[in-house]
């Protein structure tokens, strides 16, 4: 999305699926929508559709597949979670969803993220093309 939005397009619309590592939408992407994202539940959706962070992650204790939680009292809203017994032993693995992200070192919520890259981007745009 941002990607495209570097190519000069300021709004996308195309049809899901993947090509080349880059995902495509069926809506548009554009200011207003990424306004009207749900601060977490929408933003986190839309960021794992987009490939911005993982929809998926094994345990480091049992190599199982990790269960996405939701969470009130976290600023996201969810956490990787695997709770689980590995030779008669209880663990509880926690995993930021951020982790190994473009969202991980900030303490900025990935809604306000994603609208100031957008604007970034479109700023770039406008200012390469008066200067053209």
């Amino acid at each position: 999305m941002f990607v495209m939005a570097a190519w000069g397009m300021s709004e996308v619309s195309a049809r899901m699926f993947c090509e080349n590592d880059v995902m495509w939408y069926d809506e548009i992407v554009n200011l207003r929508y990424l306004c009207g994202l749900d601060k977490e539940k929408e933003t986190f959706e839309f960021c794992i559709e987009a490939g911005l962070i993982a929809n998926r992650y094994e345990c480091c204790k049992c190599g199982k597949e990790m269960k996405l939680v939701e969470r009130h009292d976290i600023s996201d809203s969810f956490e990787w979670r695997c709770k689980s017994k590995v030779k008669g032993q209880m663990h509880d693995v926690k995993k930021n969803v951020r982790k190994g992200s473009f969202f991980e070192l900030s303490r900025m919520t990935m809604n306000d993220i994603l609208v100031q890259v957008y604007l970034w981007v479109s700023q770039s745009k406008v200012a390469f093309n008066m200067k053209e």
